[in-house]
Order: structure tokens, then sequence, then C-alpha cells
């Protein structure tokens, strides 16, 4: 209707069916999402605005007011949009400022109608403010802004989202094709035509109304995160000015066209529009359904794994019990497919391991990133199930778990056995299970004495508390030993007696040893907090299970202040968002501390994160490695910390206010790669460990420093005659020894000798912006990546420009030369990696690895084998890639920006020496992330570059200190 209102039926209907098949919209015209409904009521608002105006009747400004409301009432992008609507008023209002009366009128009827359409949400908003405008809150841009103390993450997200027309688009594969233009070529050139027109006839009232509402609909993807930047589906809103303004070149090609054939070739015009219509909506349809639809992370992102537990839960058809993952919680997939499944909602703090038998099989089913469980839920249940399933790319989907209901039978009692010995040794001539501890054998005891017996398995408490314990045994002649042990402590001996035991609630492990002489007869009993006399353990309390030792101890409260007496303390084997303490359901807002101990198996860097819904922090030794705080959405935050072999306190801070819950504790240890951190590494020991407590052999590793790193020689110094340098970031060692700075400060390259000595100046004639890195091939030819000038510029030897690489780089800030004297160049500001001929032909795109894409990668690096080490300077992480591109693996980094982002270099030996511009060093690493050693630049030190030459020597670039110094790594490879 408001193409056909503009352009008239023929251009109308052209723009209208591009639109139809346009790869954005179809993408969410196939998602069952409201976002969909925001380019309706926008066409819908702007199409009775301007007949409203134009014609001036009551009918269209009410329904423009009502197509206001409904639009408020779909999508949150759709809020911003009534900004382009006062935009326009107040254009016409100057425009037709005659007709001010009966603009102003009709201007009331919108007003008044929308007021009245928005009466429930109104309603709504306040009675609940929060849920509101909670999403808004969470995606908000502004913290980041106030973070930064400057504007720059606004700069980057407008520049991301300019470009995602054409050039780098949504890189979430829900919204998009990963990292691809939203729109196809035709489109994105007849867009941007169009916008040239709208921008040089912007008084006209067709143009000003486009731009208006162009200006309008951008805010919701500038204004959002910057980490989803730039983001499809809040960028929806200007799905319709975009075809609109396409419709306004066009038309502007049919004006041309029509002049140059003096009012002839109407029909030619239409049949090459028809054409050109049918072949973009074809290559829409082909990129869609045959790229797009079979990309795997697409595939995976269109509820892959919950449609294949619909699947499954169907097959099932409710012959288990299920708990099923809050991740997957009344997803619409798995209740439509799966029938309207029977499950509970798992929660691992309270429902492994069960506590009561459920009469039938029982199926856990996990995500895959739980996969690090699997030795905890093998513990409890040796016979249970494991099992991944699996996508047709090979891809985990998910995590199934079955126990049988025969081990579930088993859970209450212990498990006792008994031997012909009396100290426990040999084989057990007798084994049952008893859930009971009362025993009187005088009559007929079940193995001639003397005896031994031993009873496992676990005491389950409900309540932290002092516990008292009682054993009694029988009086003849000789007397019966018997030993309680709680959690590898002996905590009775008949014969003597015990003070009370303080036991956290969850489970402990027991023990009980028994050694029969005479007349045996054996009672154990408790008094439990608060309770005045001796009691039998009730059977609910004793369970066979064999408990680990890990966990973390919880304390839980009300409120999100961590204050007042706690409601339970508790040990938790899993770090989890958990509303169902021992105690009884807690109610948000709720806060839980986790504390103990964390073991650390080698001394290395870790990066620990969590990924929490709200806030949470974490603290080992006392220090602050994660502040993931505030109220919030899911939402993963990690920090790096350098750990010493043994055993670290650790602190965990979790709160809860309201809205959906998460707890996730992460790590990436060194040389693997990021997972949840494993119970197994985890302790429930509040100050001193335990005596019982020995820590299993490490690998053996070099810790840093033990390797003996001797300075050879520094040269340069701050200045900008010859041979002196300001800021250099980049170095690199030609085959005879020679030295190539990259002199950022100073826009030059420099050449030394290889005993430092000035040799040359090169770049004069180049009009070098930025030099921050360079390399040298086996012909001694020069690259230099030019970040400022978006290029790579070639030199000879002796300086001479070759030529200048621009193929679309932004802010490109690292080079290597790999195998066959490839080129790779880190195109830090596309956030790709690109390999090149010498010639500069694009040979190969990479724009990611393992679990995520790469973000401003600030270098490269290719050994002799042609293996990639990328520098992924945002997500702290250097990456492993085989020759194509397949992800071998990772190992974390410090954090640094990107400007004097960490480069890497690697040695004949196959040593990899990354700089740590922050902490003033250059670390070495094996291939797969072990640390080797470490050389330290100095006090106020910056190391920025880093190369290897012939004779294995390792020379930085030292931007504090404006130098260059050179190591020999006395130790290492």
């Amino acid at each position: 209707m408001l193409a056909r209102e503009f352009y008239g039926p023929r251009v109308g209907l052209a723009i209208t069916a591009l639109l139809a098949a346009s790869r954005w919209h179809i993408t969410f015209s196939r998602i069952v999402y409201e976002a969909i409904m925001v380019p309706l009521c926008e066409v819908l608002l702007f199409y009775f605005l301007w007949r409203g105006l134009r014609d001036g009747r009551r009918r269209d400004f009410v329904l423009c007011g009502l197509s206001l409301a409904l639009g408020l009432n779909t999508y949150t992008a759709f809020r911003v949009v009534p900004v382009g609507v006062v935009l326009y008023a107040v254009y016409w209002l100057i425009a037709y400022r005659t007709e001010w009366r009966c603009t102003l009128r009709g201007l009331g009827w919108t007003l008044l109608s929308a007021a009245l359409g928005l009466v429930p949400l109104a309603v709504y908003a306040v009675q609940h403010p929060h849920i509101f405008m909670g999403r808004t809150r969470h995606i908000s841009l502004l913290p980041e802004i106030a973070a930064a103390g400057n504007l720059s993450p606004l700069w980057t997200n407008l520049r991301k989202v300019l470009l995602m027309f054409n050039y780098r688009g949504d890189a979430a594969p829900l919204n998009n094709l990963p990292g691809a233009p939203l729109l196809d070529l035709v489109t994105g050139v007849l867009f941007v035509l169009g916008l040239a027109v709208a921008l040089r006839y912007w008084r006209h009232p067709r143009s000003f109304l486009l731009l208006a509402w162009g200006i309008a609909a951008l805010p919701a993807v500038v204004f959002s995160v910057g980490h989803e930047a730039p983001s499809a589906r809040r960028a929806i809103g200007l799905i319709p000015v975009v075809y609109l303004l396409v419709g306004l070149a066009v038309e502007r090609v049919w004006l041309a066209f029509r002049e140059a054939w003096r009012g002839r070739g109407k029909r030619t015009f239409t049949w090459a529009l028809g054409v050109c219509c049918a072949l973009v909506m074809a290559s829409n349809a082909n990129v869609y359904f045959r790229v797009q639809a079979r990309h795997p992370a697409v595939w995976a992102a269109y509820s892959a794994s919950e449609a294949a537990i619909g699947e499954y839960l169907a097959a099932l058809d409710g012959q288990a019990e299920v708990y099923l993952s809050p991740h997957y919680d009344r997803h619409s997939a798995i209740m439509l497919i799966g029938h309207d499944p029977r499950y509970t909602r798992l929660n691992l703090a309270a429902h492994l391991p069960l506590r009561e038998n459920p009469g039938r099989d029982v199926v856990y089913i996990l995500e895959p990133a739980y996969r690090s469980l699997r030795s905890l839920f093998v513990q409890f249940y040796p016979t249970g199930l494991w099992q991944e399933h699996l996508d047709r790319y090979g891809q985990p989907l998910f995590i199934t778990f079955t126990v049988a209901r025969d081990e579930l039978a088993a859970m209450h009692g212990l498990v006792g056995r008994f031997y012909a010995s009396t100290d426990w040794t040999g084989p057990a001539v007798r084994q049952q299970r008893d859930t009971t501890l009362g025993f009187d054998w005088t009559a007929a005891p079940p193995l001639p004495s003397p005896f031994s017996a031993q009873w496992q398995g676990a005491l389950f408490v409900t309540k932290a508390g002092e516990y008292a314990f009682e054993l009694e045994t029988s009086a003849g002649r000789v007397a019966n030993l018997a030993r309680l042990y709680l959690d590898g402590e002996e905590v009775l001996n008949v014969g003597r007696v015990a003070n009370p035991t303080y036991l956290v609630a969850g489970f402990h492990n027991l023990t009980l040893q028994f050694v029969a002489q005479d007349k045996p007869r054996l009672r154990l009993r408790w008094r439990p907090p608060g309770g005045e006399d001796w009691e039998d353990i009730p059977a609910g309390a004793l369970y066979s299970y064999a408990v680990p030792e890990s966990g973390l101890i919880g304390y839980y409260y009300h409120g999100t202040e961590w204050q007042g007496p706690p409601v339970s303390v508790q040990r938790d084997f899993v770090v989890t968002a958990n509303d169902i303490p021992f105690s009884g359901e807690l109610r948000p807002p709720y806060s839980v501390i986790w504390r103990g101990k964390l073991d650390i198996p080698r001394p290395g860097q870790y990066a620990l994160g969590t990924n929490s819904d709200d806030g949470s922090y974490l603290f080992v030794d006392g220090q602050l490695v994660v502040d993931n705080g505030g109220a919030h959405g899911g939402r993963y935050r990690e920090g790096v910390i350098r750990l010493s072999r043994g055993y670290h306190d650790i602190e965990v801070r979790y709160f809860q206010v309201d809205g959906s819950q998460t707890m996730q504790l992460w790590w990436t240890p060194p040389g693997g790669s990021r997972e949840l951190l494993p119970t197994t590494q985890l302790f429930p020991w509040e100050g001193e460990i335990p005596a019982h407590a020995s820590q299993p052999p490490g690998p053996t590793t070099v810790e840093p420093g033990e390797v003996v790193n001797r300075l050879v020689s520094s040269f340069g110094g701050p200045g900008s005659g010859d041979g002196e340098l300001l800021t250099p970031r980049g170095v690199a060692v030609d085959a005879a020894g020679r030295i190539f700075v990259a002199d950022t400060g100073n826009r030059r390259v420099q050449l030394f000798d290889a005993d430092g000595q000035w040799l040359a100046t090169l770049g004069a004639d180049a009009d070098l912006q930025q030099p921050c890195d360079l390399a040298v091939d086996r012909r001694g030819t020069v690259y230099v990546a030019d970040a400022l000038a978006d290029a790579v510029v070639r030199f000879t030897p002796d300086g001479r420009v070759l030529s200048r690489f621009t193929p679309g780089f932004y802010r490109p800030r690292g080079v290597a030369i790999g195998p066959g004297d490839v080129l790779y160049v880190a195109d830090t500001g596309r956030s790709r990696v690109l390999a090149l001929s010498a010639e500069g032909q694009v040979l190969a795109e990479f724009v990611g690895a393992g679990a995520e894409t790469f973000d401003q990668p600030t270098d490269v690096a290719v050994d002799a084998q042609g293996t990639i080490y990328v520098v992924d300077t945002y997500h702290l992480r250097v990456v492993r890639m085989g020759s194509g591109g397949e992800y071998e693996g990772e190992w974390v980094i410090p954090e640094a920006d990107t400007l004097d982002g960490p480069h890497v270099a690697i040695s004949a030996a196959g040593v990899i020496y990354v700089t740590d511009p922050q902490g003033g060093r250059v670390v070495a690493y094996d291939a797969d992330g072990r640390v080797l050693g470490q050389m330290e630049t100095g006090q106020g030190s910056r190391p920025i570059g880093v190369a290897v030459g012939p004779a294995g020597q390792m020379l930085v670039a030292d931007a504090g200190l404006h130098g260059v110094h050179v190591f020999q790594a006395e130790g290492l490879p």
C-alpha cells in the first residue's frame, strides 16, 4: 500500500516482491516471534499518517493512532518508532504551516486513538515496571558507555550497523547466515543509491518521511549491547525503510529511462524490472534454503536440541521419571513435539542424587555443556547409562543419563560387609543392606566370633548444626570395638566420649566399623540439633550412595545482600541457581555464597568465569577475579588469574532478583578449552585442609621464572631521529638477521643490523599512517600492516614500495608469513584473518574457531607445517587452527586492548611467544598452551611486537620504553 502510494503500481509491486523474497525478512517470518509484526505495524502507521496528513481525513488519523498502539504491543524495538512520527509531524507543521489547524486536529485524533489502544499496556507497565523495562535495561549500551568513559562503544556500534547491509551482517545464526550481509548485491546497491537520493532531496515530504523513519528505527540496534551488534533482529524496523529507499532508486532509474527513450519503452522497462526482481528473488531463496538453512550453526540455532528432546520424550511416552535441564524448561518445540510431556525441572543441587525412589526408571536430560558432570553422575549411579545425542553434523544436541529402577530401589540403607578376620581384610563372607543401625547378635551372630563388619554409605541431614553420636556395644568378657567415620574423619570410638560434630546440611560419607569378640551387639544413635534425647538414626537419613568428596559449602539467604542468618548452610556438589535448598523452597529475591577450596592441578594462567542471571562474583584467595554483578539477564563474564599448584580459597557469590535463574561456574585451564569447572576440582573445606586430604600429583611443568631469560641487548630510545623510536609496535627479522621495526609514532619503518645499528629508514614515499606490524618473506620482501590506512604495504628489501593491498581491510594490526610465502593478515576491525598471495589475492578467510567467532584479533603466526595461531584479543585467547582453519585448541591469555594488543611469534623449535603488554612480559608456550617460561621487559615497558631471529634470539618491540629488546632464552627448545 505505502509503496504504491509513493511510486505507483509498477515500482510498488516490484519492491514489495523484493521485500517478500528478502532473506532478512524471510528469516524472521519463519520464526515464531513477535518481532516480525514490527515491519507490518510500521507500514500501517506511516501509511495512515501519510494519507491523513495529505488528505486530512479523520479516519486515517484514527487508524494511524491504532496502528501505533498495536505496534507498541509487539516487539520492544518498536518503542523508538514514535520518534519518527514526531519528527515527521514537526516537519509537516513547518513545511505546511498554513494548514496547521487541520494538522493539529488530525494529530489530536491520532494521540487519542493511540492512548485508548495503549490503556491495557499502560496498566501492565504501571503494575509491572521491572518486567516492562527489564529487557530494555538488560540490552542497553549505556552501561558500556559509562564504563568506557567516552562514546567509543556507540561509534563502534554505529559503524557495525552501517556495514551490516552490504558488508558484514549479524553473526548470530538464529538471525542470519553468520556474518553475511543482510542484503543481496542488487538490493544493497539500490539501497545506497536510494539513500543518496533521499539525502539529496531531503526537503521532499516523501524523502523526509523515509529519513525520519530510519533515524527513529536506528537507536533500537545502535544502542543495544556491543557484543551483539549488529543485530538483524533489533534492526527489523529498518526493513520497510530499506526497501522503500530501494523503490526510490528504482523510480529514479525509471524516470531516467523514460526520459532517454522519450516516453517509449515502458513495456521494455517493465520486463527488465520483472526479470531483475525474479533473479534477486531466486538468489535470496537459493542463499536461504541451500546455504543458510544448511549451515551447521544455523541448523543448531533453530531449536535443533529442543526438537530432538521432544522426539526423545515422545518415544519415551511417560515410561520414566524425567528431570529436564532448566535451559529447556517449557520450550515450545519440546512441548509440541513431545506431546506436552510430564517432567520435573532439574535442580542439580536438589535432584542429584535423588532423596526418594520414584518407583520407575529415571532419565536426566542435560545440556552438552554439562558433560564434565559425567563422573559425578556415575559415582552416584555406577550402572547408569550416560549417552550424548549427536546432530547430523556430529555435534552434541543433548545428554541423557538413565538410572534403572532396580538401582534406585537400593538407594536407602548402608551396605554392610562381614569378614571372617578382625581387621576387615580378605573377601567379604556376607553382604547386606541395612536401613537401621541397631543389631543384637548375642543369640545368633551372622558369623562365628571373632569377626569384623563394615557399613558404608551416606548420612543425609536436612539442617546444619551440632550432631552428637553414641555407639553401644555388648559388654562381654572381651570388649567389642566400634568406630564411626564421617567424611573421612573419625568422630566416635567406643571407649571415649565424642564432642558434638558440626555438620552442614546434605550428604556426608559414613563408615561404621565393628569388631565382634564376645556377645556381639551394636547400636548407633544420634541427637540432632535441638534434640534432648538419643534416638535411632531414621532409615530416611541413610543412603547407599558413595558420596564424592567434592563440592562447596553454600550459605543461602533471603534478599540479595547476603545478610542476616542463613536460611540453609549445606554442601552443594554443583554450583547452580538453587531455589530448593534442603530447608525448603526459597523464593526470589535470594542470595547464595559458596565457599571452599579450588584444586589447581598445575601452575599457570587460568580463566575463571560465571554465567549468571542475575548477578555473581568470584573470588580466589580473597582476590576479585570476576565481577558479573548487577541485575541482568543471562550474561557471561570472566577474569584471568595466575595460580600456583595446590589448594586455593574460592568464594562464589550469587543473587537472584526475579525472572529466570542461571548460575554456572566456568574455567579455562592452561592448554585447555573453556568448560564448566569440574566438580572434582572443588572441595567443601573452609579454613584448614583436612589431614586426610592429599592432592594427586600434577603433570610435570616448568614454572614461569625457572627458565633463564638472558637479555642480550636493547636499542632504540625515544625520539624521531635516525635509530630513535616512538611507540614501536612491530618487529621482524630477515634471513640475514637484519631487523625491521614498525616505528609507529614516527609513521615509518626503520632498518637495523643484527647488532642494533641503524641502517636505513623506510616508508618516506609510502605515506604510512600507523604501521603496526611487519613480516618478511623468504625473498626479503617486507609487508607492513598500516592500521589507519586500512592497508598492507609491500616493500622491496631496500625499502622501495612495490604495491599496496586493500581488500576491504579495517584496522589490520598483525601480519605473518606462512609456508609458500602466503601472507596472513589479522584484520582486527573486521574480526577475521585473511590469507593472501604475494600479489594480494585473497586465498582464504577465517572468521572464527572453537565456540566463538573471532572478535578483534590482533595478530597471527604460522609454523612450518601450516598450523595457524591467532591472538583473539577480545576473547582473551590464542586459537590454534589447521592450515584449512580447522579448530585444534586454544588457551587463555591476559586481558589487553586492541590498540596495544598481544602479538605472537613461533621459533623453529615450535616455541610460541606471546606478548603481554599490560603485564610487561613475553610468555613462552608449547603448542598446547602449556607455559614454558616468561621474559620480563622491565618497569614501564609495554611489549607488543615479537619476532624470532635466525639464531633463535627473541626480539620484542617495546612501545612503553620506545625500544627493541633482544633475548636469548636459555632452557627453552
